[in-house]
């Protein structure tokens, strides 16, 4: 299956934000993340580098506070520019400059403000998942792919950016179309009889990956280590099948 940009924004905005590309790889089992506050920015720092990013690009500071309800960094940036009185038109001619400059102004508000890495017993849960024969990991996040990365190895993660795996808001503007994204590009890694286990702190992005053929783990973005049993038996009971509709 062709996995390009997809969109409600227009795709030469996005595409020179890194974007994911599917590749082929062996069967197997693919766990995705979808957790805020562990595996994605906080909102503190999402939010400081939309309202920089406006600055920079229009001249003023916003008049309105970013809404980070909105979950992806396109959709936030848009709903900034045209709280503004801006046309949305106008909003999308201007995003080629914005979200660049956002990257930019994320990685500055990292380095004034390094996060802490996350807790031990969720990242022994990750290195327990990552020693599992077939298993690979990958995160959907409405990030930007590059801010996402920048995350990551930051609080000692990289390995969970993998090129075949993962969502992010360069690819597409839309949380549940992320997951769905994300569900389909692990099956293409992986073949199209494998298994994909999301794991989401959202009903309606487990709902999106499950109705993909994804099994879903609902998560508390608070407390991640909790997963372990929920996720390793997940493991244990996954029976990889083809993707519904086959």
């Amino acid at each position: 299956m062709a996995l390009g940009t997809a969109s409600d924004l227009p795709p030469d905005v996005l595409c020179d934000l890194g974007t994911t590309t599917g590749l082929t790889g062996p069967g197997g089992t693919a766990v995705l993340w979808d957790l805020p506050r562990t595996l994605a920015p906080p909102t503190g720092l999402v939010a400081a580098a939309h309202r920089e990013a406006f600055e920079r690009v229009i001249g003023r500071p916003p008049s309105t506070p970013p809404d980070l309800t909105l979950v992806t960094d396109p959709r936030i940036a848009v709903r900034l520019l045209t709280a503004e009185r801006m046309t949305a038109a106008r909003a999308a001619r201007i995003l080629p400059r914005f979200l660049p400059e956002l990257v930019r102004c994320f990685a500055e508000q990292i380095e004034r403000c390094p996060p802490s890495p996350p807790p031990r017993r969720f990242t022994h849960l990750l290195d327990a998942i990552a020693a599992t024969d077939g298993v690979v990991q990958g995160v959907v996040s409405g990030a930007l792919r590059p801010i996402t990365a920048l995350w990551l190895e930051t609080v000692g993660l990289p390995h969970l950016m993998s090129d075949g795996i993962g969502g992010y808001g360069s690819d597409h503007a839309s949380p549940d179309a992320l997951c769905r994204l994300a569900c389909a590009r692990a099956r293409d890694f992986h073949g199209q009889r494998s298994e994909v286990i999301l794991i989401s702190a959202s009903p309606g992005r487990l709902a999106a990956g499950a109705a993909c053929g994804a099994s879903p783990v609902l998560a508390d973005p608070r407390q991640p280590w909790r997963l372990a049993q929920t996720v390793m038996t997940a493991l244990r009971t996954a029976r990889p099948g083809p993707r519904p509709g086959r």
